[in-house]
């Protein structure tokens, strides 16, 4: 295999396309724009004057965002940032030098341009033309296994929502004229870092480390990226023990007190002890499942409810009264106990495809590194073709 520099492949075809401004962007229409924004489609337009339909595919670049687009079909472009472009020898494939730019990094200069430093890259040429097909067809299959097991992930929370739905009905309704309770009759414990003590106190006690200690200290960041393991904050036995209102245990909820006040989680069981970050509260209810108060909460009804008591005119914030004063459908609990039999059997196999998920995005970045590099082998692709495809019809958890 020889590199070749990228403009010895690549043209900038740009000026062959009408820019489109956002202002002008329709939601429907009959042409597609591609702008650089991280959604594949920006927005539609009806003027077929506009539309390039010919010398197709083509790769379109966001100057600003570094984001890649392969299009095979008929649109236009956005105004800001982007640079389309096309091949200067028919041998070339288009899919095989998209999935090529795809796993290249390029220096982030921020909101900044960055097709210069794209052009200092140097481009892979197999030695013979088929096999850049090949390639792109391996990886291909790799991505549609990764989006098929995304695809069963969200199909398994949507799944949640629904079952929820139908056993206890809609709690905005309360169709089954359940008893609605303020949640404090069920609180067991509700506490966060500010209970300790004076803020001075908490200043004097607080030691966050960058370096792996005693204990992790979990943050906002955390919660929303579900990731323990990255950019991690940790804490001193002293301080652990200081805090010690906050430890948590697992399966508690966590809610932001400041900020994105009202958001909330459901922390996982980690392996080491753990506590409480800043502006966060931890909720251990009694007398029913955490489970069920869990997904109570994040119905569309629960989630209003909640956000309707952040106050605050620039910064929002909610407070433990107010959490505590939250209405609370109460079906019986042998009820509540048959759907967290269910959310159990269900997160059980969610696990399983997450699980799968991370090793076929571990296998895609070794399938794509060696193809690059002209070391595929038959053996790598026989890894892809081991994978089991997962039907829809066979996502139910109570099947098995």
């Amino acid at each position: 295999m020889k590199f070749e520099p990228f403009e010895n492949i690549f043209r900038d075809s740009t000026s062959n396309y009408t820019k489109v401004k956002k202002e002008d962007y329709k939601t429907t229409g009959k042409f597609p724009i591609v702008d650089q924004g991280q959604s594949f489609i920006g927005g539609y337009t009806d003027d077929e004057k506009i539309v390039v339909k010919e010398n197709l595919p083509v790769i379109v670049f966001g100057d600003h965002t570094k984001a890649f687009k392969y299009i095979d079909f008929p649109f236009t472009i956005g105004a800001d940032g982007v640079k389309v472009l096309t091949l200067k020898n028919d041998e070339y494939n288009v899919l095989y030098y998209y999935y090529f730019l795809k796993s290249i990094s390029i220096v982030d200069k921020g909101y900044s341009r960055h097709f210069k430093y794209l052009k200092e890259k140097k481009l892979p040429v197999p030695d013979r033309v088929r096999d850049q097909l090949h390639i792109a067809n391996v990886l291909i299959k790799a991505e549609n296994l990764i989006a098929q097991r995304k695809e069963s992930i969200r199909l398994l929370d949507e799944f949640l929502k629904s079952t929820f739905l139908e056993m206890f009905g809609d709690p905005g309704i309360n169709p089954k004229k359940w008893p609605v309770k303020k949640l404090e009759e069920y609180i067991e414990y509700m506490g966060d870092i500010g209970s300790n003590g004076s803020n001075e106190m908490v200043a004097k006690n607080l030691e966050m480390l960058d370096v792996e200690d005693y204990a992790i200290m979990i943050r906002t960041t955390n919660l929303t990226k579900n990731d323990f393991t990255n950019n991690i904050k940790y804490v001193t036995q002293k301080t652990y023990d200081f805090f010690k209102k906050s430890k948590i245990y697992g399966g508690e909820i966590i809610m932001n007190k400041i900020g994105s006040a009202g958001d909330f989680w459901l922390m996982p069981k980690l392996n080491r002890p753990v506590t409480l970050g800043l502006n966060q509260l931890v909720i251990r209810p009694k007398n029913l499942p955490t489970l069920y108060l869990f997904h109570y909460l994040s119905t569309d009804y629960g989630r209003m409810i909640v956000k309707a008591q952040a106050k605050g005119a620039t910064t929002k914030s909610i407070t433990k009264t107010a959490v505590k004063a939250l209405p609370l459908m109460c079906p019986p609990v042998e009820l509540q106990n048959k759907f967290v039999s269910i959310v159990e059997k269900t997160e059980a196999l969610k696990s399983q495809y997450k699980k799968s998920l991370q090793e076929l995005e571990n296998l895609y970045g070794s399938l794509s590194q060696k193809a690059f590099r002209g070391e595929l082998s038959l053996k790598d692709e026989s890894l892809l073709s081991s994978v089991e495809p997962v039907e829809v019809r066979d996502l139910h958890p109570l099947k098995k």
